[in-house]
């Protein structure tokens, strides 16, 4: 089964399961109003039965058998005897027409058998009652008829909580119905993309893997006829100084050019490769003394700028790959050089500064500065702001510096605006795994 397919198969099992158990929801509610209103009239019943039992005393019926008295006793039968047999009449038809389960239909027979006892105390109350023991008797068989509907209301009630309790565990088996679809949806679908992305992520890999070793020996392969493409320009010029035209010797200069440029190209190309394909060294490094040996190395151009430095504190420690974090500052350190203002000496301010899981390291000059709407583009590779007469180069080195944050699982970014200098910004984490 496809994907999509099971989706729509998901879908569908849980829109059933709402629509099935909202409909069961409705169901056993109108149940459970229906069980109350019967519970109500079966209570009903039995204060009937009290209050006939109380007229039938205040009439002192045993004592006293006056016209006046049979009006009273004609009213009892046309009003709360009546109402009596209307209400038994309303719970037979009720549990007659709705019973479902084996304890309806226990109340319903258990009900049927109390009419005879509202027939008998009708007869009674019409016939009269003559002494005193015919209205103890009177009594003890409406005693009889309350305790039987007491029996009848409890079992109602109790059938009311059987419902409510079996409502309970419909939908307690509803939700584990629910949880069982999305565990299966997730360990089906869900897994099945995992594997899916992880898979991709293999295949991008080794086509990583392979792109860089294409890149690595197609630069490898250009170096010997570049180098021998500028050898042989170089001898050719020396040869023919002076035997060739002016324009001849611009061609050959153009090829002598066009060829040192490329030579640089893939002398950096095959520095990225380099650089992707290397395992981490990580160790402790002290970036006081790295920024103190690419002063070192850049001291001659420092001197001819008259670059000043503000270093602040910087943290003795960190964890990183030594090589490559020098390769980060010297680039950054000859870009603040490179790109200077013509109008000001460099004044590069490096400063630190740490959140609980980072290192962050400032690299701040007074340069020309980018313009904002380039800066997104400058770590990408032979991205170029300048022509190569004003500022060298092929618009690597910040590609370069990217990877080498990235291989780290930290960053690279950049705060500038024009003729107001740059700002870069390296973070590096404390806790730093190859």
């Amino acid at each position: 089964m496809s994907r999509r397919s099971v989706y729509f198969v998901a879908a569908a099992i849980a829109i059933c399961l709402i629509i099935f158990n909202q409909s069961f929801i409705q169901y056993w509610l109108y149940q459970k109003r229906a069980d109350s209103e019967l519970i109500n009239v079966g209570g009903r019943q039995r204060m009937l039965s009290q209050r006939l039992l109380a007229n039938v005393y205040a009439l002192q019926i045993a004592s006293s058998n006056t016209e006046s008295n049979q009006d009273k006793i004609h009213q009892l039968i046309t009003t709360d005897l009546a109402d009596w047999e209307k209400a038994h009449q309303y719970l037979l038809d009720k549990l007659g027409n709705t019973g479902v389960f084996n304890w309806d239909k226990n109340s319903f027979e258990q009900l049927k058998a109390l009419g005879a006892d509202i027939e008998i105390t009708k007869n009674k109350v019409a016939t009269g009652i003559s002494s005193a023991e015919e209205l103890k008797a009177f009594k003890i068989h409406q005693d009889a008829y309350l305790k039987k509907m007491n029996e009848v209301v409890k079992q109602l009630e109790e059938t009311s909580d059987s419902k409510l309790l079996l409502i309970i565990i419909v939908e307690l088996l509803f939700a584990l119905l629910s949880l069982i679809v999305i565990y299966y949806e997730i360990n089906y679908v869900f897994k099945r993309i995992n594997k899916d992305l992880s898979d991709q992520n293999i295949a991008l890999k080794e086509s990583n893997k392979v792109l860089e070793q294409y890149a690595f020996v197609a630069a490898h392969n250009f170096r010997s006829p570049v180098q021998n493409i500028i050898n042989f320009t170089g001898l050719l010029t020396d040869t023919t100084a002076g035997k060739i035209s002016e324009a001849d010797a611009t061609y050959l200069s153009y090829i002598n050019s066009s060829a040192n440029r490329m030579k640089q190209t893939t002398e950096e190309l095959l520095q990225l490769a380099y650089i992707q394909q290397q395992e981490l060294k990580i160790a402790a490094c002290d970036m006081t003394s790295l920024i103190k040996h690419v002063q070192a190395d850049l001291a001659n151009r420092i001197n001819e700028t008259k670059a000043e430095f503000n270093i602040n504190a910087l943290p003795k420690v960190i964890q990183c790959d030594k090589h490559l974090m020098q390769f980060v500052v010297q680039h950054l350190l000859t870009n603040s050089l490179l790109y200077k203002h013509p109008d000001r000496a460099p004044v590069i301010d490096i400063s630190y500064r740490e959140t609980n899981d980072m290192h962050h390291f400032s690299f701040k000059d007074n340069g020309i500065g980018i313009d904002p709407n380039d800066q997104e583009g400058i770590f990408e590779m032979f991205k170029k702001l300048h022509n190569d007469s004003v500022y060298p180069g092929n618009g690597m080195g910040l590609a370069f510096c990217q990877t080498i944050m990235k291989k780290h699982k930290g960053s690279i970014s950049i705060k500038s605006e024009l003729e107001k200098g740059a700002e870069f910004i390296i973070s590096l984490p404390k806790k730093t795994t190859v």
